[in-house]
């Protein structure tokens, strides 16, 4: 009898410990699925968007050093007539307006509208020193609209004869459609190698997201843009490395941007278990 009862206690203390890590794995999967990997995938769209901004403004300013009135850089994103390009000023200072109007949608179905102001100083472009000041006119992209002031700094060239550039965000927010927003600070150094046309970022930032959850967020491992993922996929995102981010000064999420691959596609993995996530604006 009393080795009957002791298998039984031992069978019911293996069906609590049982019970207890499924519970623990389906609460950890829950994570997984949860809000901060919410807040994780959104700040991926903001980075996203801004270094659209980014990239369209050293696009056209830098690869126009003599600024002309009207003029439009072969960017697919300038090339539709909808977006209507100003300037005032010279190649060593001035002002562009890039004004996308009511709505203007590029070859690859991304709608920006508004208007983003680019002051620059210190030109003419490619000199070190070199500074592009981004700000916000009612601007949006894919219905996310952006607000702060974007600063651009032109470092030294590298040994790889790369652009490398001091980029930083100050009082930047991101709106979307259903009134929920993220808010954003950042200090990133960017390089563009035109061996390869490729982009790498390290940097960090830190905000909260759509929930009102609190962030910081590092760059684990360098990040990597692809232009030809840009101009011929439309994706704006990293296509390589990795980003940490500390959600309410505790938990931790990780999302790795894959191979290379032109996608949407990253890995987030939170208390060690991991689930693939399309990054979209919802």
């Amino acid at each position: 009898m009393k080795t009957r009862n002791l298998f039984g206690k031992m069978s019911m203390i293996m069906a609590v410990a049982i019970a207890t890590n499924l519970s623990s794995c389906k609460k950890d999967d829950e994570t997984v699925n949860g809000q901060d990997v919410a807040d994780a995938s959104s700040e991926s769209v903001v980075d996203a968007n801004y270094d659209d901004a980014d990239d369209m403004a050293t696009s056209y300013v830098q690869s126009n050093a003599t600024i002309s009135n009207g003029r439009v850089a072969t960017d697919s994103r300038f090339v539709n007539s909808c977006v209507h390009i100003s300037f005032e000023g010279s190649s060593t200072q001035g002002y562009v307006v890039l004004d996308f109007g009511t709505g203007c949608t590029d070859a690859k179905g991304n709608v920006r509208k508004g208007k983003i102001n680019l002051a620059y100083t210190g030109g003419p472009a490619g000199t070190i020193g070199f500074t592009i000041v981004e700000t916000f006119d009612g601007y949006s992209i894919n219905g996310v609209s952006l607000t702060g002031t974007r600063t651009l700094v032109r470092e030294t060239a590298t040994v790889n004869n790369g652009i490398r550039h001091h980029i930083s965000l100050a009082d930047g927010k991101a709106t979307w459609p259903d009134n929920t927003f993220a808010t954003r600070t950042s200090d990133f150094h960017r390089e563009f190698n035109p061996a390869d046309s490729t982009i790498t970022v390290d940097g960090h930032a830190e905000g909260t997201g759509r929930h009102s959850n609190a962030y910081v967020m590092l760059i684990t491992k360098t990040l990597v843009y692809k232009r030809s993922c840009m101009i011929n996929d439309g994706i704006y995102m990293a296509v390589q490395g990795t980003k940490q981010f500390t959600i309410n000064t505790s938990k931790e999420i990780t999302i790795d941007f894959g191979d290379g691959a032109c996608d949407k596609t990253v890995e987030v993995t939170v208390n060690k278990i991991s689930k693939n996530v399309t990054v979209g604006i919802n």
